[in-house]
């Protein structure tokens, strides 16, 4: 692109200067309009013409034909999770439990039925935080209730941020994995 414009700059310059210098020579009839036609907005742009020049279409009613068409549009509403706690995933997803209702403090799944765990990552991947969102109830309850699993597990002080307004709790450092383990223990 540079060797582009440097070049039409240079032919546009030549012609300025054998024409200034001596009016019989002509070499390009080049003009700035070519040149900058490549960047050209849409007032440039040729005028809409018919649909003449457009490929031709039918609308169709037949429902065998429907059928085909209906395969590629997307689903209209999420499917419901499925009931039965019986029946093992090969992704490893889990239905939540009924039981997890009783605690005092609940962790609502996303709209797609997934557990509300976040790994966030800042400066330059050095700082990593774990978010935890969606809940209710009692939040100081449950920080207290993950602090202490997380530090039997990882032997050591962990750092963590309530934001009661917003349901969410945040972790020092990437515990989505044991954070998640102990959500599916508890039935969320």
């Amino acid at each position: 692109m540079a060797a582009l414009k440097f070049f039409a700059r240079s032919i546009i310059n030549l012609n300025r200067n054998l024409n200034c210098c001596n009016s019989n020579i002509k070499l390009l009839p080049l003009t700035v309009t070519q040149v900058t036609k490549r960047w050209a907005s849409f007032k440039t742009s040729p005028v809409y013409d018919e649909n003449t020049k457009y490929t031709d279409y039918e609308v169709t009613k037949d429902p065998e034909e429907w059928k085909w068409v209906e395969h590629y549009l997307p689903p209209s509403r999420i499917p419901e999770a499925p009931k039965n706690l019986n029946e093992t995933f090969p992704s490893g997803w889990k239905p939540p439990r009924e039981e997890a209702k009783q605690l005092p403090y609940f962790i609502a799944r996303t709209r797609n039925h997934m557990i509300p765990v976040y790994l966030s990552r800042t400066q330059r991947g050095m700082r990593r935080v774990t978010k935890i969102r969606r809940i209710t109830g009692d939040i100081i309850q449950l920080e207290a209730d993950l602090r202490k699993h997380l530090e039997t597990i990882l032997g050591k002080n962990m750092g963590s941020q309530i934001i009661e307004p917003t349901g969410t709790i945040k972790f020092r450092g990437d515990v989505v994995s044991r954070i998640r383990e102990w959500m599916e223990a508890k039935g969320f």
